[in-house]
């Protein structure tokens, strides 16, 4: 279906120079939080504002964050892998913009992808304060929920 690294670099941006993101967290790569996960074991050092990594770093460190988001998801989001693809997809991306902690307060959204209820999860994403911060992304999820793959993805 989609590509997840293309999606998620798409939407979060590759950055080699560690950076702050829009709250002030220290962040590299694809949306890494070097505050929640320093990454030592990858990186080999500390990371400070401006400090390079490679692409290389830039892919191990999204591997390990997509691994902890879906681990994430199935620990938390009831019949997380029966949902369709088309779901999960969108659950990765938002679970990867906000945390787990704040997606699981999207309640009525995530109970109308597990009755595939598309209308009601357009209107979840988009009538949601998420979609007032972030209105492009939350249109581009609202595309996968009706089975479109939006052309930043391809």
């Amino acid at each position: 279906m989609v590509n997840l690294y293309k999606m998620l670099s798409f939407d979060e941006g590759i950055k080699h120079n560690a950076y702050l993101d829009t709250k002030g967290i220290l962040t590299v790569g694809i949306g890494h939080n070097l505050i929640a996960d320093p990454a030592h074991d990858i990186l080999r050092r500390d990371i400070k504002l401006g400090d390079l990594i490679t692409a290389n770093e830039i892919e191990c460190l999204f591997n390990r964050d997509l691994h902890t988001v879906t681990s994430g998801l199935h620990t938390n989001i009831h019949n997380f892998e029966q949902l369709k693809d088309k779901y999960k997809v969108i659950l990765v991306n938002m679970c990867f913009n906000m945390g787990i902690n704040r997606l699981i307060k999207f309640k009525n959204t995530i109970a109308c992808m597990q009755a595939d209820n598309v209308t009601g999860v357009i209107n979840g994403l988009l009538g949601s304060a998420y979609a007032s911060q972030l209105p492009g992304r939350a249109k581009r999820m609202s595309l996968l929920a009706q089975g479109t793959i939006p052309k930043e993805y391809v």
